[in-house]
């Protein structure tokens, strides 16, 4: 069978995305990707077609997922990819909206590679139903903007799209034909799915992708004697931004801070033990750290989880603050926003580097209730190797 993956350009999307081609492809299906140009060395390292876009258009970024013109490249990318390539099934990102306006096009089964958590009430099948508690209360503000761009697509392209399937969380385009979730049961609170459409697949498909072939040698050159503590900032940053406060707690103490960081958010005046780079191997670097600190983006925490390791989080997004919720929830990281999410106020105090440098020693104790927390919820996701991802595919067709 051929399957025409879309994926996002960043490597939160695209790994995974890669790791399920190559699964694919030994089971001796073809596999075709449209993506971003700058993609395609990393696609090409692992021998996996790039299908150009037809206008030469720069779509499936990360940083415009929502914007109403990146989704149309996205549809022509697409529709051109289907007749030079003609797909069994589309996969896609779970971000990734041209798929969807193409699944309501045409008959081609789409299977959505999704987030680490089941973004959908799993107590309610329909918008309106009124739960306690953090996670419920934001569920359906995440339901609706995710929504909100496959709206304004359909608005602008005339595609039919009813208000049954909109306000249904069981049926929603969003889903797709299949929705796998690169999480596990014992991460969402409810532990009930209530759509067939949607089944975990665990985390570990992007296991062997790698950024770059010198990072480990970059990595092995860093001092090994003392503890590591792995920082994804990404180049995302706050009103208050977390990391020169906590370079700053930590300025001169026993622990090694390796920082993916962009170069316009690397700080001034880095200390002797912080090292940055604008793209870190997640897994090389957590293979060796103590400790994570994010904004608590899918792939910095479920690599962590994965790795056994307790987490600090500064969640921005909505998405992320539930991701941190639900890490909390399992006792297995510290929350420490700088804002009230609820009353819209900041709490500067909240990012005091004493504060954060207490915070990273009693997350780092290795024989404290965090650090347990972690190893149990990491034997959770080893129960997950990925494998049922391509037979869940293969039942697509």
């Amino acid at each position: 069978m051929r399957y025409l993956i879309c994926s996002l350009n960043r490597p939160g999307f695209l790994f995974p995305a890669i790791g399920l081609a190559l699964r694919l492809r030994e089971k001796g299906h073809e596999v075709a990707f449209v993506a971003a140009p700058d993609t395609r060395p990393m696609l090409a390292r692992y021998q996996l077609p790039l299908i150009p876009h037809p206008k030469d258009q720069v779509c499936f970024q990360g940083s415009s997922w929502m914007f109403v013109a990146d989704i149309v490249w996205q549809i022509q990318h697409i529709m051109h990819a289907r007749e030079v390539f003609k797909p069994d099934v589309v996969v896609a990102s779970a971000l990734a909206y041209g798929p969807m306006a193409v699944r309501l096009m045409t008959l081609t089964p789409l299977a959505i590679l999704g987030l680490s958590f089941y973004p959908f009430p799993a107590g309610s099948k329909d918008l309106g139903h009124k739960g306690n508690g953090f996670y419920e209360t934001n569920i359906e503000a995440i339901f609706r903007r995710l929504q909100k761009p496959l709206i304004d697509i359909c608005q602008k392209l005339h595609i039919p799209l009813s208000s049954e399937r909109l306000n249904s969380f069981t049926e929603t385009p969003l889903l797709g034909d299949l929705y796998m979730i690169q999480g596990v049961p014992e991460l969402d609170p409810d532990g009930l799915i209530p759509s067939q459409k949607a089944c975990y697949v665990g985390s570990s498909l992007s296991d062997g992708v790698s950024p770059s072939s010198d990072q480990e040698a970059w990595l092995s050159g860093i001092d090994e004697s003392r503890p590591l503590l792995f920082v994804q900032h990404g180049c995302g940053s706050d009103i208050e931004d977390f990391l020169p406060k906590l370079i700053l707690g930590l300025a001169g103490e026993c622990i090694q801070l390796v920082v993916a960081v962009s170069e316009e958010n690397t700080p001034q005046n880095i200390p002797d033990n912080v090292v940055c780079q604008p793209i870190v191997d997640h897994r090389l670097a957590m293979s060796r750290a103590r400790l994570v600190a994010s904004i608590s983006r899918s792939s910095s925490v479920v690599g962590a989880i994965r790795h056994g390791l307790p987490q600090l989080l500064f969640p921005l997004g909505l998405e992320q603050r539930v991701l941190a919720h639900l890490v909390t929830n399992r006792k297995a990281g510290i929350e420490s926003s700088p804002r009230d999410f609820y009353k819209m106020i900041k709490m500067p105090e909240k990012l005091d580097p004493s504060r954060l440098r207490n915070l990273v020693f009693e997350l780092m104790d290795p024989g404290g209730a965090y650090c347990k927390s972690a190893k149990n919820l990491q034997h959770s996701f080893n129960r997950f190797d990925g494998s049922n991802a391509v037979s869940l595919l293969e039942s697509l067709t």
